[in-house]
C-alpha cells in the first residue's frame, strides 16, 4: 500500500487546498487528494482530518506563521474552472472559521477542543464533539423552525455530503413538515411540485447522478457558490 505522504498530489480534485506560510519565507502548498487514492466521503470529517495530520507538524516546532485552508468549488458550469474559497485560517494558538464553514459548530467545537490539547489529541476532540459511537449527526430538523430556515441548512449540508442525500433528507422534511397543503392538490409558495412528493427515488447510483443533473427543487434553493464540488 503506498504511503499518502509519498503519493503525487491530485490537485485538479482535490476538495481542499491549503498554503502554510513558513518563517523562511516559503509557501508550501498542499492538496486533501493524492493521485491513486481516495477522499473520505464526508467533507466535514476529511477536513478534520487534514487538521489532525497537518497543524501538529506544521506547529509544534515553530516552522510556520499561519495555514490557510481553501474549499475548491466548481464554476457555475460543467467547462468553469474550479473556484477557492477560504474557509479556514489556523495559527500556533487558535483559527479563524471563514465563509458558511463559519457558522458550522461541529468544525469550531472539533478545534476548540484540539487546540485545548495543545494539539494533541484529535482522538478527545472528536469525541467531545459528539463524532463517536452515539454521537450527533447532520439530519435532525426541529420542525418549529421555518421553511427558509431548512432551504438554508440543506445549502449548508451540501458542503460537506453529497447532494442526492442532502435532497433525500430536504425532501423527507419538507413532507414531514411543510406539505401539509400537497394533500389537497396544493403548492408550496416559491416551490415546485415533484412527480411524488416527499419519496425520494430507491437509492442507485444511477438515479442520483441522474438526479444532480437535472433542474429540481433543491437545485433552485441553493445558491451556486454555495453549490458542491462536482465530480470530474
Amino acid at each position: 500500500m503506498n504511503n499518502f505522504a509519498t503519493l503525487p498530489p491530485d490537485r485538479e480534485n482535490s476538495t481542499y487546498h491549503h498554503i502554510a506560510y513558513h518563517f523562511d519565507g516559503r509557501k508550501e502548498h498542499g492538496y486533501s487528494k493524492k493521485l491513486g487514492a481516495n477522499e473520505k466521503a464526508d467533507k466535514r470529517d476529511l477536513l478534520l482530518g487534514t487538521c489532525e495530520r497537518l497543524l501538529p507538524r506544521y506547529f509544534h516546532h515553530s516552522e510556520v506563521f499561519k495555514v490557510e485552508v481553501f474549499l475548491r468549488r466548481t464554476g457555475p458550469n460543467a467547462n468553469a474552472l474550479k473556484v477557492e474559497v477560504l474557509v479556514a485560517t489556523c495559527f500556533a494558538d487558535g483559527f479563524e472559521l471563514h465563509d458558511t464553514y463559519a457558522k458550522d459548530t461541529i468544525i469550531r467545537g472539533f478545534l476548540n477542543e484540539f487546540y485545548a490539547s495543545d494539539l494533541r489529541d484529535a482522538k478527545r476532540a472528536l469525541a467531545l464533539v459528539g463524532r463517536g459511537k452515539g454521537g450527533t449527526h447532520d439530519f435532525t430538523w426541529d420542525g418549529r423552525k421555518s421553511f427558509d430556515d431548512l432551504k438554508a441548512y440543506c445549502a449548508h449540508l451540501c458542503n460537506f455530503h453529497e447532494r442526492g442525500t442532502v435532497e433525500r433528507f430536504f425532501f423527507s422534511v419538507k413532507k414531514k413538515y411543510y406539505d401539509t397543503d400537497f394533500a389537497q392538490g396544493g403548492q408550496l409558495a416559491g416551490t415546485a411540485t415533484p412527480a411524488a412528493v416527499g419519496t425520494p427515488p430507491p437509492a442507485t447510483v444511477a438515479q442520483s447522478q441522474q438526479r444532480t443533473k437535472q433542474t429540481n427543487p433543491i437545485g433552485s434553493l441553493i445558491p451556486a457558490h454555495l453549490q458542491p464540488p462536482q465530480q470530474s
